[in-house]
């Protein structure tokens, strides 16, 4: 495997340009084959050692996978030693828009690299799984994308103006979700509401709830991490990736 750190540009009106910090896994042999890219949008905690490990397992699957650092803007998010609620005051501040604008960025950079077989997903988790979500219906450009237990509703602000519930009908791409059945934060009536609203207007998805699976039940570095759910939401999540890319 092939890791390294990376920058590409970001350009969107009435945003700054900026260069955005990712972290790219591909498998060896990368330079020999066309591959599907794979987006991995990060946790509340940014760019973390986990996410970066999840990056390389989708290399290991055969997928240029690259980590993007959301926070490359604002610099690294504050420690949850005093509380989560500076972490959750930092991220409130940071708009939809923006986030949207570099997350087509990196899905425009996988495409320029000489491996790439034109195809990007994105599989984001928790707080990336609700933005993973959104650009479902922001960029049809993208041709995958899988949430892990992301938010489906919310309180609308200047900043988060809509909620993927709000945006299902825009859906470009199909949808893979993610939920456990013991989440008290995204409870499975949560689930239940995106998976009709997704029937409704007649979107190509896939809605999962984990019996005996709190929040984060992928993340193996939490007291929350469920290994059999995990395991059973990977497998569809490669299988999905493969069906698309």
């Amino acid at each position: 495997m092939i890791k390294s750190e990376v920058h590409f540009e970001s350009k969107a009106p009435n945003l700054q340009p900026a260069l955005i910090r990712g972290f790219l896994a591909q498998p060896e042999n990368s330079a020999d084959v066309s591959l599907g890219g794979v987006i991995v949008i990060h946790e509340i905690f940014g760019l973390s050692d986990h996410i970066k490990e999840v990056t390389c397992h989708l290399a290991e699957a055969g997928y240029t996978a690259l980590g993007i650092d959301l926070f490359t803007r604002e610099g690294a998010p504050p420690p949850i030693t005093g509380g989560f609620q500076p972490l959750r005051d930092f991220v409130e501040k940071i708009s939809d828009a923006q986030l949207m604008a570099d997350l087509s960025a990196a899905g425009d950079y996988l495409r320029t690299l000489p491996y790439s077989n034109g195809r990007v997903g994105a599989v984001g988790f928790c707080y990336g799984g609700r933005v993973s979500m959104l650009l479902c219906a922001s960029d049809p450009t993208i041709n995958a994308c899988v949430s892990y237990y992301g938010r489906v509703s919310g309180l609308h602000t200047a900043n988060q103006p809509s909620y993927p519930i709000d945006v299902v009908a825009s859906f470009h791409s199909p949808l893979l979700a993610h939920f456990g059945a013991d989440d008290t934060a995204i409870p499975p009536a949560e689930a239940n509401k995106l998976e009709a609203a997704m029937k409704e207007s007649g979107k190509s998805g896939e809605v999962y709830v984990y019996e005996g699976a709190g929040h984060a039940f992928n993340n193996d570095t939490r007291e929350s991490y469920n290994a059999g759910a995990a395991a059973e939401a990977w497998e569809r999540t490669l299988g999905w990736l493969k069906n698309y890319l």
